[in-house]
């Protein structure tokens, strides 16, 4: 607590996202695909990493204020950090890479000809 004192008494940007991330009107809206919601997660894990650079959080800050939807503030978000640097790797655990794939096939159904 002394050291959010410290920086001015005021609660840090990135504890703000943070905290916005982990609200329940965000988490638990019901517009996100499985993708958004590991991008979340890769999001959080990267600020407890500390890969996400101040500046990029402050910008984040500022925008999400003035915004309640969450798809728009999942925009911001995928906007302000590029996913590339959330994938560092952390110095004692490698990332399990989270890219699906998806097998599209066709079924053809219909007159089968006689050879």
């Amino acid at each position: 607590m002394e050291k959010d004192q410290e920086a001015g008494g005021g609660l840090s940007n990135e504890r703000y996202v943070i905290m916005r991330l982990k609200a329940n009107e965000f988490r638990k809206y019901q517009g996100f695909t499985d993708d958004d919601e590991e991008y979340i997660r890769l999001i959080l894990k990267g600020y407890e990493y500390g890969v996400i650079p101040k500046n990029t959080t402050k910008g984040i800050k500022q925008k999400i204020e003035k915004e309640r939807n969450s798809l728009k503030v999942l925009a911001i978000l995928k906007k302000s950090i590029p996913y590339n640097i959330l994938s560092v790797e952390r110095p004692d655990q490698p990332i399990v890479s989270s890219k699906r794939e998806i097998i599209l096939s066709e079924y053809l159904a219909g007159e089968q000809k006689n050879k």
